[in-house]
C-alpha cells in the first residue's frame, strides 16, 4: 500500500479552509485538517471533512459529450472542441456568454475570461455565483475601491461587534461559527439579521428577521437610526458622498422592512456599542444591498472591518480575475434572452445548496449551451454539449478565499478517464478558434494571471504554498453611495 499526504485547499465554501487528503495507491480515500493554516488552525466543519466522497460519486463525467438526435452521445475529445469552436463562431459576440465557475481555480478562471475577451470579444462575461443573484452586480467596490473584504477573518477575534446579514453560517460558511463564539466569550455582542430564520440566529444577542427582499430596507432603517442616535463616527461627515446618503436613508423606515421600530433601535444601539466587523453574504442581498452594508460600516467608522461572504471557494477570485459583469450583462443577458449561446462552468446543484430553477428556466432559451462539469445534474437536461472537468483535487492550481488570500491547490488523484483540467479544455477551445495561448501547465496560465490582474501583480507561486499562503491587501478608500433597490 502506497499512502502519501497532499496538502491543499476545500472546495467547498469561501473560507477556504486548508487540508490534507489522504491518498492510497493513487486514490483519495480521506480528509485531515492542515493545522498550519490560520484560517481554519486545525478545522474542518462536515463538509470539508468528507470532501474525498464526491470525487468517486456514480454522477461523475467522464467523457465528452454531444447532443445528437435529441439525447447526449460520447464523443472524442477532438469531436467535442472542434465542434463546441464551430458552433461558437457562428454568434456574434454580444450574443456569447461565458459564466465561469466560482468552484475552480484562479487559472481555470482566467483562462475563460481570456477566451471570452480575446477570441470570442464578448462583454458578457460572469461567474456562477450571479446564479444564485443576478443582481450581485459590482459589489462594494464603489464604496471601497474594491470588491473585496477590507479584513481578514480572524478580525472577527478582536471585535467588539460582529454584524452578520444574510448569511446562513452553518451552511454557508461553518468555521467562521469558530470565531464568532470565540469572540462572544471575550465580549464580543453580536447582531444577526436575514429575511429567513436560521440557527445563526441561535448564535446572537440580537436577531432580526425582515422581510422577503428587503435586506436594503433593513440597512438603510438601521443607517438612519444611527444617524439619528448621534452615535456614528462623526469623520463620516467628511467622506465623499455623505451628504446624498444622510439624505437617501432619511426617510428609510423599518415598517418598509417589515421590523418592528424597537428591533431596530436595538439593533443600532449594539452596533454603535464598539468596534466592529460587517459581514454580509452578496448572494443574500442585491447590488444595493451589499452598497447598503459598506455604508453601515463606513458610518460606524468601520471601513476596514468588512467581510464579504463569498459562496463559493473561488467566489472571490473570480471577482479579481475579471468574471464579472457589467450593468445587463453576463448572466443577465441569459436571463433576458439576449445571450443566445452560454459557455457555462460547474457549479452543480448537487455540491451546493440551491436547485437553480432560474438558471435552468434561462439556459432553456439559448441556442447553444456548453457545459464544463465534473458532476451530472440538472444542467446537462438543457447543455447542448458537455465537457468533462477535473475536480479540483484533480489539479494542480490557486484560489481566493473570502479574506483575498491565495492559496494553493495540488493535485491529489488524477481524474477519472478522459475528464482534465477546466483551463486546458479552454485553451483547446480557444486554439480550434485560432488562438494559441501557449500554454503547456497550470504554472504557464499563473504566470500570465499574476501579470494581467493588478492586484495579484509581484505574487510567486511558492509564496501561495506557504502555510499563511499570500493575503492581498488593499487600503480602503471609502465612499458613501445612494443604496436603494431600482424596484423600491
Amino acid at each position: 500500500m502506497n499512502l502519501k499526504y497532499v496538502q491543499t485547499t476545500c472546495p467547498f465554501c469561501g473560507t477556504g479552509c486548508s487540508m490534507n487528503l489522504a491518498v492510497v495507491d493513487g486514490v483519495v480515500s480521506g480528509t485531515q485538517p492542515y493545522h498550519r493554516s490560520p484560517v481554519n488552525e486545525g478545522r474542518l466543519c462536515i463538509k470539508g471533512g468528507f470532501c474525498e466522497e464526491y470525487l468517486s460519486s456514480p454522477d461523475r463525467i467522464k467523457k465528452p459529450l454531444i447532443r445528437k438526435d435529441g439525447r447526449l452521445q460520447e464523443v472524442s475529445w477532438e469531436e467535442a472542441i472542434s465542434f463546441t469552436a464551430q458552433k461558437l463562431k457562428e454568434f456574434k459576440p454580444d450574443e456569447v456568454a461565458c459564466i465561469a465557475s466560482a468552484r475552480t481555480t484562479n487559472e481555470d478562471i482566467y483562462a475563460m475570461v481570456k477566451l471570452a475577451k480575446d477570441v470570442i470579444k464578448t462583454g458578457n462575461i460572469d461567474n456562477t455565483q450571479s446564479c444564485l443573484n443576478s443582481a450581485i452586480g459590482t459589489g462594494i467596490a464603489k464604496s471601497v475601491g474594491f470588491d473585496a473584504s477590507t479584513c481578514s477573518i480572524d478580525s472577527i477575534l478582536s471585535a467588539k461587534v460582529i454584524v452578520v446579514v444574510g448569511a446562513n453560517l452553518y451552511v454557508q460558511n461553518p468555521i467562521l461559527i469558530s470565531q464568532i463564539t470565540s469572540a462572544q466569550k471575550s465580549g464580543a455582542k453580536i447582531l444577526y439579521a436575514s429575511s429567513v430564520a436560521n440557527p445563526t440566529g441561535n448564535l446572537a444577542d440580537e436577531v432580526v428577521t425582515y422581510k422577503e427582499s428587503a435586506g436594503t430596507a433593513f440597512i438603510n432603517a438601521l443607517a438612519a437610526e444611527v444617524i439619528k442616535s448621534g452615535k456614528y463616527d462623526k469623520a463620516a461627515e467628511k467622506i465623499a458622498g455623505f451628504a446624498d446618503f444622510k439624505k437617501s436613508v432619511a426617510s428609510a423606515t423599518a415598517d418598509a422592512a417589515g421590523v418592528s421600530e424597537e428591533s431596530i433601535k436595538s439593533a443600532a444601539e449594539l452596533i454603535t456599542s464598539g468596534k466592529g466587523v460587517f459581514a454580509f453574504s452578496p448572494t443574500a442581498l442585491t447590488e444595493a444591498g451589499s452598497r447598503a452594508m459598506a455604508n453601515l460600516a463606513i458610518l460606524t467608522g468601520n471601513a476596514d472591518g468588512i467581510l464579504v461572504l463569498r459562496s463559493r471557494n473561488n467566489g472571490q477570485g473570480a471577482v479579481d480575475v475579471g468574471a464579472v459583469p457589467a450593468e445587463g450583462s453576463g448572466f443577465a443577458a441569459v436571463l433576458a434572452g439576449k445571450a443566445k449561446a452560454v459557455y457555462m462552468g460547474g457549479d452543480n446543484p448537487k455540491v451546493c445548496e440551491c436547485g437553480y430553477p432560474v438558471t435552468i428556466e434561462a439556459l432553456k432559451k439559448a441556442s447553444l449551451v456548453i457545459l464544463q462539469d465534473s458532476l451530472a445534474g440538472p444542467f446537462m437536461d438543457v447543455a447542448h454539449v458537455v465537457l468533462p472537468a477535473a475536480a479540483l483535487p484533480e489539479k494542480d492550481g490557486t484560489q481566493t478565499n473570502t479574506e483575498r488570500r491565495i492559496q494553493r491547490v495540488h493535485k491529489a488523484a488524477d481524474a477519472p478517464e478522459l475528464a482534465t483540467a477546466d483551463w486546458k479544455i479552454t485553451a483547446d477551445i480557444a486554439a480550434a478558434m485560432g488562438k494559441d495561448f501557449g500554454w503547456k501547465s497550470c504554472e504557464d496560465v499563473f504566470a500570465e494571471m499574476i501579470a494581467s490582474v493588478p492586484a495579484y501583480k509581484g505574487i510567486s507561486l511558492e509564496q501561495t504554498d506557504k502555510p499563511e499562503a499570500v493575503m492581498i491587501k488593499e487600503s480602503a478608500k471609502p465612499a458613501f453611495t445612494v443604496a436603494v433597490d431600482k424596484e423600491a
